[in-house]
Order: C-alpha cells, then structure tokens, then sequence
C-alpha cells in the first residue's frame, strides 16, 4: 500500500513535516506500507519536536519504507530528515544487568527476567566506552533460548567482560522490542541543507536499533554529521549514497562528513562518494564489526579540507571497518585513516587509486593494504610501513636546574614510547614542560600542535597532558625536556624515554 505525503498536508501548513509523519502513522496503523513522494518535487520540513535538538522530521516507525521518487527535501530548523527516535528507537522494556560478565558467556543475571520470551530477540549493552560514555563499549542482538530464575541463556556468546560495580548504569542492560524498525527500505531523496551557517543540520537518515534496512540513491548537501548516521543497527546496507558538499557549519567538528556509524554491524554501501567536504568523510568508532564501504570515489576539494588535522577516514576505538577500490582524487595533505583510540582498531584496504597534488602525511600500514596501490598523474604519494619492522631507542638524561635539552628522532611511525622517572622525581615540583612534536612546530610544541595525526595513534597520560603512544610523522620528531629554575642539580633525578618506530624509508 502507497501513502502519498501530499493526500496528508492540511491548509495553511508552512512546511510538510506533519505531512510526512501522518502517511507514516496512516502506514503504520495499516500494517505497513511506503510512504511516497511525488517525483522531482520539493518538500521543506523542520523537527517534529522543536525542543528536542536530537529529533528528526521524519519519525519512522515499524513495516513503513519511504519512497523519495527523486523529490529534493530541503532541511530547517537544524534537523535530521529521518530517524526513528520518537517510539524509543522500537526499544520495549528494559531490565539491568546484576552479575558481573564473563568473555565468551552465554548466560546474563537481570533484575526483571519476566520482561523476557523464549525466542524472543534482545539487545544488549555491556561496558562502558571510555571514548564517549553515551555509546557503549559492545553492543549486539541475541535471541533468548532459556530463562532460569533471574538468569536468561542467549544463542550466542558475549564478546566482552563487565564488572557490575565498575560500570554506568546505560552500558549494563537488556532491552526487548516492539516495534523495532526492521526489514524496510528508504531510497530516492536528495536532502538539501542550503543555509549551512544558520542551520546546523544534525544529519539525513539517523536511525538507531534498526536491522535488515535498504538505503538507496541517496544525495545530500550540508547534511551535518553524515548522509547516513548508523548507532546499534544490524546489517543496514545501500547503494549510490554520497554528498555534493558537507562543510562544518559553524565549525561544529562533528559536522561535515559523509558516513557516521557506532556500535554497529555488518553496515555495507557501495557506490559511495563524497565531494567538497570539509569534515570526514566516514566517522566510523565505537566497536562497529564488519562494516564495509566499497567502490568509494573521494574529491578531496573542499579549500580548508586538504590538512593534516582532519583525516580522510575515522576508524575509532575497536572498530573493524574495511575499505574496498578507494579512489582519491584532488588535494593531499591529510592523513588518510586517523587513530584507533585508546583500543586500536581493525581496518583494511583493498585497492587504493590516488590522483592527488600533494603527499598523504603519515602514512599506511602495508598489512592493512592488499590488491592495487596505484597513482594516476598524481604528484603525491603515500609511505607504507611495515610495523613488524621497528626499531628501538632509549634517551636517559640526568636532570638539572633550567635544563632546556632538545633531542630528535627520525621520521617514522610511533608504535609505542614509554617514559618512566627515577623514584625521587616530583613532576610538580621539578618540570615546566615535556614536550613531543614535529621538528618545524619549534619549541613547546605539544600534541595538539606538533604531532601529525597518522594512520594510527594512541594516547597516554603523562604530566596531566595526552602525548602520542602510536602516531605518524612525516619529519624529524622533536622531545624536548623543560625543568625548574633550582633545587634540581645534584639530586641525580632522572628521565628515560624509550621509543618504538619505524623510520621513515
């Protein structure tokens, strides 16, 4: 059964957003159907909630697909078009997790095991994610096999550990679902955000707990955090989904890109593309599994988008994502898949095409990369690095009064460094500074202004301040030891800092 939008707009109404929601909620209360508009036609539709920031236009609810026909959908009032929050993203009840969680365990101990069926489909979230406490650190479905007592069996095993005591109350429950959004399709839009720095738009499709979902011929402009933004959803997959142009608007970071997934698996699209955007291109964090973009085609155009602190690609915080027949065309000057976080993370690319005019900075791992690496007229080029391959170095200095003693490393890959202090060191009381960054930052430069973000990097605690655990460098490589006035000389304190890298070849 068709719903056309237009049959549900009343008179007098300024924009089409109650349009599109009562053909959804006509589909819905039928039992399905597509909810359609009329082809090359334009819609402007704002959020369905002006006071929730997070609300889209367009609440999709269970068994509705959206037929868009090419109709141009022009974004106000800093929305996203469509999402599905407005039933609780499909979420029925939920219970907490009481009992700690073993790696690879099958069974969880809940506060409220009669909310669940034998058969019935879970979701599940365990752990915090010390990246943003909002996602979680692993999340999936399962179907319940065996309830005993407070205790329900899933037909699947866990992934990870919890300790109860240790963990925020978001990141240890189980929910069931009424009417999850599942099994449909949305395809044939072009969302258009046309006043970028007056209208911050949240994104274009937002769904969230959504499974066996078809994204298609998708086009957007300044849509915000991505064309398609993906949390808790399984096997959400499309094709011909891109951006003519997605800048920050207002310099908001997590604006202007194309992708943006989390806590998500086995997304798929192909036929993706992105031109003129100033963010990310795919924003990809928070323990997404085997997710995949294939047949990406890149214009790297955008004028302040050719620079070292914002990569091409995302892959944050245990993410498994993979890359295949990558085409880069444009500015270099950027690194070309940022750091995994404090967790690492899990990418590979096959087939990598580059036709650019200036160098990717960093560079790529060589177990990371298969098939074809190619350049087409291209006067940049990208380092590849064997990380099997590393070299080791220590630096011990003895500690005195005013020291200002810089030291260098070659250009290369940063896998690990570690720094300890003799026992009688008081960081407070004898450093003014310790500084890691690139030879041509000059003195003081620390990590948010001297390292170049790489293909990958790790962060770690010292003097209150990050410093790179693993990065890449495109030079020599600055660290620089800054201490007190007096009270030092003599005392024999002392600094060692042991590096790990590959040189750069």
């Amino acid at each position: 059964m068709r719903y056309i939008v237009d049959n549900y707009k009343f008179a007098l109404e300024a924009h089409d957003t109650m349009a599109f929601n009562r053909a959804v909620d006509a589909a819905y209360a039928a039992g399905g159907g597509t909810v359609c508009t009329v082809a090359g036609k334009s819609y402007y539709v704002k959020r369905s909630d002006p006071a929730n920031q997070k609300a889209p236009s367009v609440n999709l609810k269970k068994g509705v697909s959206l037929e868009g026909n090419g109709a141009k959908i022009f974004l106000r009032d800093n929305c996203a078009f469509i999402g599905n929050e407005a039933n609780n993203y499909g979420r029925g009840s939920s219970c907490n997790i009481t009992a700690d969680v073993a790696y690879g365990s099958k069974t969880l101990t809940v506060d409220a095991p009669g909310i669940f069926t034998v058969e019935g489909t879970v979701g599940f979230r365990i752990g915090d994610n010390a990246w943003d406490e909002v996602e979680t650190k692993y999340f999936d479905y399962a179907v319940v096999t065996e309830i005993n007592g407070n205790v329900i069996t899933l037909d699947r095993p866990i992934f990870t550990s919890m300790t109860v005591a240790t963990t925020s109350a978001n990141n240890k429950q189980v929910y069931t679902f009424d009417n999850q959004y599942e099994n449909t399709f949305i395809r044939g839009f072009e969302l258009i955000n046309d006043i970028p720095n007056g209208g911050n738009a949240e994104s274009g499709i937002d769904l969230r707990y959504a499974r066996n979902v078809r994204i298609e011929n998708i086009i957007g402009d300044n849509v915000g955090a991505g064309v398609v933004t993906l949390a808790y959803c399984y096997n959400v997959t499309g094709s011909n989904v891109g951006v003519r142009e997605s800048i920050k608007q207002n310099g908001h970071t997590a604006k202007g890109r194309v992708f943006g997934m989390w806590n998500s698996k086995k997304c798929v699209f192909e036929n993706v593309y992105g031109a003129n955007f100033e963010g990310t291109f795919a924003f990809i964090e928070s323990y997404c599994e085997g997710c995949t973009l294939r047949n990406i085609r890149v214009i790297n155009s955008h004028p302040t988008r050719a620079n070292e602190a914002t990569p091409l690609f995302s892959v944050l915080q245990g993410s498994e994502t993979h890359f295949d027949d990558l085409y880069i065309e444009g500015n270099g000057g950027f690194a070309l898949v940022d750091y995994g976080g404090t967790t690492g993370n899990n990418y590979t690319i096959k087939n990598l095409t580059l036709k650019l005019t200036g160098n990717i900075k960093g560079g790529l791992h060589t177990q990371r990369i298969s098939g074809i690496l190619r350049y087409i007229s291209s006067t940049g080029t990208v380092s590849l690095f064997n990380l099997d391959k590393y070299t080791e170095r220590d630096i011990t200095v003895t500690l005195t009064d005013n020291m200002f003693a810089t030291f260098y490393m070659p250009a290369g890959i940063w896998i690990d460094h570690f720094v300890s202090l003799s026992s009688n060191v008081v960081v407070a009381n004898d450093f003014d500074g310790f500084y890691i960054g690139r030879e041509s930052a000059g003195p003081g430069a620390n990590q948010s202004t001297g390292l170049i973000p790489g293909s990958e990097v790790r962060m770690v605690k010292l003097f209150g301040t990050d410093y790179p655990r693993e990065s890449a460098f495109d030079e020599r490589t600055t660290i620089i030891i800054d201490t007190k006035a007096s009270g030092i000389t003599g005392q024999n304190k002392t600094i060692t800092v042991r590096v790990k890298f590959v040189p750069k070849s």
